[in-house]
């Protein structure tokens, strides 16, 4: 019956409004597989996914069908190559990396049904466009997670909306934690995905610019990443990292034949710490004094992410709209692929500046209270919007250079001594670039008597100025320093020395 059902409502939905109704395909036969909304607060070091979805009942599914020039959701293939003027012609046989936790034995019967509905392409793993692999890349994939199944669905589905030649790459973490998502988009650039579309988001933690360093810093690959579904605030961690671009959601209808769009309220935005160094765009660096006095403002760019004006896809035997921050990132990152640039992201900035028609600039809505453009769409560049939604794809085209991957930060060391007897040594840790502390590193203090070899005493963690206090008491001369191993961001780096006598006679 369900099977029934769910092909009577397909048969009745339309490719695009004012077009004939299309023979459904046949209905499909779907693993039970339990799916549940987002997380909007996972336990630290995890990340929640940015996908908003709702069933699509039949008043909603008929009143989106009806021909006219008046459309306000449910959103189809056509509706969004409209939408972002996306030409006839446009191709690319890219390949285009979707990261997500857990498997969903159902996803390549749903694009199939997605594709055939609408009369894309066939993407399948037996003519090459699609493949899953797990976190490793091997073919041993992981069990469901059922807060990421609508996700899932709704990300493949997004990226053959855009660009039906691509070819995805869905690669399945083990688990919502931010290392194995982090493992997963590291595994996705090794296989060859030129395009990464990151549709999760975790609360700031030390460990972010480790794993931006390590696992989303390939050359040659543009990272996407979405800035979130809860309005101005503290921004998550892959949108935050400074090579990484920061995609925020709109509300877009189509009214009189013509496409109105604002910033959606739920678009993410805010001040990101700054991870590695400051963002290269021109633009950006000058909003960084500007708006975000000490790091990277958020977002770059947007797309469709309203929850009220979502986009139709197929998943677990019915339609559903589908939105939120997670729709407005496979969007770029396919309309990225379609441009052709996976060298220079941050070209849009420049492109931007040189050709203002090339974006729609996004000028009213609003994502909070803060009183300033961090959260207030306006002209220009705002945080809930970033430089506006694309107007073709002339905008993300590459200015001709390639961004080089991050490398490890230099870092400087202070040992000082204070006392006679006990010494207190203090000790502190920097970027000599900027001067700024390096916090919450683990150091080692070290000791060695005579000509001897040094040997570990003690470890610290630098504390919020970047700085321990040793308290030195020997009962012979010896010689004292500091090591910092590194954080696979920072490099090494060893204090100077400094000698302690034993305590003086009395």
């Amino acid at each position: 019956m369900r099977r029934l059902l769910s092909g009577l409502l397909a048969s009745l939905l339309i490719l695009s409004t004012g077009s004939a109704v299309r023979a459904a395909p046949a209905a499909l036969a779907l693993h039970p597989v339990r799916a549940t909304s987002c997380v909007t607060d996972p336990p630290p070091g995890y990340a929640a996914c940015m996908s908003l979805a709702h069933p699509l009942p039949r008043a909603a599914q008929t009143a989106a069908e009806r021909p006219g020039i008046t459309k306000s959701g449910s959103y189809t293939p056509s509706d969004l190559a409209s939408l972002y003027r996306i030409s006839p012609v446009a191709s690319s046989h890219a390949t285009i990396g979707v990261v997500v936790s857990g498997h969903d034995p159902n996803t390549q019967a749903q694009l199939a049904f997605y594709r055939d509905y609408f009369g894309l392409p066939a993407c399948t793993s037996g003519n090459g466009c699609f493949r899953e692999v797990g976190q490793d890349g091997s073919a041993r994939l992981p069990a469901t997670d059922s807060d990421w199944v609508s996700e899932t669905a709704l990300d493949v589905q997004a990226v053959s909306a855009i660009c039906s030649t691509c070819r995805i790459l869905l690669v399945d973490a083990n688990s919502a934690h931010a290392r194995d998502l982090a493992a997963a988009a590291g595994t996705a650039a090794r296989l060859g995905a030129t395009y990464l579309s990151l549709s999760y988001g975790s609360t700031p933690s030390l460990d972010d610019a480790r794993l931006n360093l390590a696992d989303y810093n390939t050359k040659g690959v543009t990272y996407v990443a979405a800035t979130g579904d809860h309005g101005y605030g503290v921004p998550t961690f892959p949108a935050s990292a400074s090579n990484v671009i920061a995609v925020g959601g709109t509300t877009a209808m189509l009214v009189g034949g013509t496409w109105r769009q604002s910033a959606w309220s739920g678009s993410g935005s805010g001040c990101a710490t700054s991870l590695l160094g400051g963002v290269t765009g021109a633009l950006q660096d000058l909003l960084e004094g500007k708006v975000c006095a000490n790091g990277r403002p958020v977002s770059d760019i947007s797309a469709l992410g309203d929850d009220r004006t979502g986009m139709m896809f197929y998943q677990g035997g019915r339609w559903w709209s589908g939105a939120g921050t997670s729709l407005a990132t496979p969007i770029i990152a396919s309309l990225y692929a379609l441009a052709g640039n996976h060298v220079d992201p941050q070209a849009i900035y420049d492109n931007a500046a040189a050709d203002p028609a090339s974006f729609v600039d996004i000028t009213s809505g609003s994502n909070g209270s803060c009183g300033n453009k961090l959260c207030d769409a306006g002209p220009g560049w705002d945080g809930p919007s970033g430089i506006g939604t694309p107007a073709g794809i002339a905008g993300l085209s590459s200015s001709g250079t390639v961004a080089a991957p991050l490398s490890q930060l230099s870092s400087g060391s202070e040992l000082t001594r204070r006392g006679r007897w006990p010494a207190r040594l203090r000790y502190r840790l920097f970027d000599p670039g900027t001067g700024s502390p390096i916090a919450q590193a683990r150091v080692r203090v070290q000791a060695r008597h005579g000509h001897g070899r040094f040997t570990t005493i003690r470890t610290h963690l630098t504390n919020a100025r970047g700085t321990i206090t040793h308290r030195a008491r020997p009962k012979r001369r010896t010689t004292y320093r500091v090591v910092f191993p590194g954080d696979g961001v920072h490099r090494p780096t060893t204090s100077r020395t400094i000698i302690v006598k034993p305590r003086p006679a009395r």
